[in-house]
């Protein structure tokens, strides 16, 4: 298998000629001022958060447990680093880091599989999937009163996954299952109210743009 390449594309879908990064590459977020940009890399079978520093050129590995952490993404103030790790024993977590000093916090262990988080616009809580028996929804994890998170959605037999939130906070795109495909939604946050859905053909991996006019997504033919 070949080597994933982290790259920017322009509007016209034009790739710079030299990736970022080159490797089993997955996640790449960039943090609120631009200057770091925050992947996991999988090596030997496990996989572990790393950073570039855009400014200077330089990479270095930013988690080191011996358990797979993925699913970077930065806090609002850009100050931390929140992921996910899978603990072993049928156990995962939602971990914060600091980019500075300090200490890890465990902010949520489930007996189950979570998916990395998405911070709210507000700075306040973090979007996560939750996994049960062969479907995920999406909850709401509280960051100023921790606690079991609170639902988003609620639908046993289809799987909410991959989400993000308008640059207002009033409205969550996500991939879902429930036509027999995946596609792509929008629905208010944090509701009530109906969804609307936004692909036709196959749709995964939504990203509201800064702005809030444009939402990007891959469709089934990979583009």
């Amino acid at each position: 298998m070949g080597a994933d390449q982290l790259s920017y594309f322009d509007r016209r879908g034009a790739r710079e000629a030299t990736p970022i990064e080159t490797g089993r590459l997955n996640h790449p977020i960039v943090s609120p001022d631009g200057r770091w940009l925050a992947f996991d890399r999988e090596e030997g079978g496990n996989s572990d958060i790393w950073l570039r520093d855009l400014k200077r050129g330089v990479t270095s590995r930013f988690s080191f447990a011996k358990s797979s952490e993925w699913g970077p993404v930065f806090a609002r103030d850009g100050e931390r680093i929140f992921f996910a790790r899978e603990e072993g024993g049928g156990r995962w977590s939602i971990v914060a880091r600091p980019l500075g000093s300090g200490a890890e916090v465990v902010l949520h262990t489930a007996a189950r599989r979570v998916s990395p988080p998405i911070v709210a616009p507000d700075g306040r809580g973090l979007l996560i999937a939750q996994f049960g028996a062969g479907a995920s929804n999406l909850a709401l994890l509280d960051l100023e009163h921790p606690g079991e998170p609170t639902p988003v959605t609620v639908t046993p037999e289809f799987s909410e996954f991959r989400a993000s939130f308008s640059p207002d906070g009033r409205w969550l795109v996500f991939q879902s299952d429930e036509s027999g495909q995946t596609e792509i939604y929008v629905q208010p946050f944090p509701g009530p109210g109906r969804k609307w859905q936004v692909s036709t053909a196959g749709g995964s991996f939504p990203i509201w743009t800064p702005g809030g006019r444009e939402i990007f997504y891959r469709d089934a033919a990979q583009r």
